[in-house]
């Protein structure tokens, strides 16, 4: 008889990113699978200073160690383990281009999630979008990264009441970081060959 039965591994490695912007929605998100499997060390990086929410996620979903490490030394430490940071068999979480690529070059000694890169995001709406769900949706996911590209495509006629417009740039980030306050370039000129 042939069967197959998951097992959890033993460790896993969380980054949770906070150079521009803090995100306890993603240590729970990173963390919380992890804990249901039952992986017995589950380890969380994230760039110092760290803030209060982050904390108290950690402390709710139940990590086990918290490092202040951020970007590709953090993958680094959490691969192949300092003196004071233990390795862990997987690596998962989100991150800048740098993390993105520490996490390629250590996934040959170590699994890793898969290597995530910028936010890119293009959203369809027809008549019948709700314009306010439409413009939280791109701006929530703008504010990842200055490199983050979001887009509409509209399947309707532009009308008065239903205009989509960002004046002045990008908003500023409801994280209190940079993140979000630079103007976006303008358009090319030229039509691309």
């Amino acid at each position: 008889r042939l069967s197959l039965k998951p097992l959890p591994i033993d460790s896993v490695g969380c980054y949770v990113p906070g150079g521009g912007a803090r995100y306890p929605t993603t240590l729970l998100m990173t963390v919380t699978p992890a804990k249901v499997a039952g992986v017995k060390r589950v380890v969380v990086a994230t760039p110092p200073p760290v803030d209060d929410a982050t904390l108290a996620a950690a402390y709710i979903a139940g990590v086990d160690e918290l490092y202040l490490v951020g970007g590709a030394q953090a993958v680094a430490a959490m691969a192949y383990g300092t003196q004071s940071i233990k390795p862990v068999l997987k690596i998962v979480g989100p991150g800048g281009g740098y993390v993105a690529a520490a996490k390629l070059l250590v996934s040959r000694d170590v699994a890793i999630d898969f290597p995530a890169g910028p936010t890119e995001l293009l959203v369809v709406a027809d008549e019948d979008a709700d314009a306010r769900r439409v413009a939280v949706e791109l701006l929530s996911q703008a504010e990842h990264s200055p490199d983050t590209m979001v887009g509409l495509s509209r399947l309707m006629k532009p009308s008065r009441g239903r205009r989509l417009r960002l004046r002045g740039g990008r908003p500023p980030s409801r994280h209190g970081g940079e993140t979000g306050s630079q103007p976006w370039p303008p358009p090319p000129r030229k039509p691309l060959k």
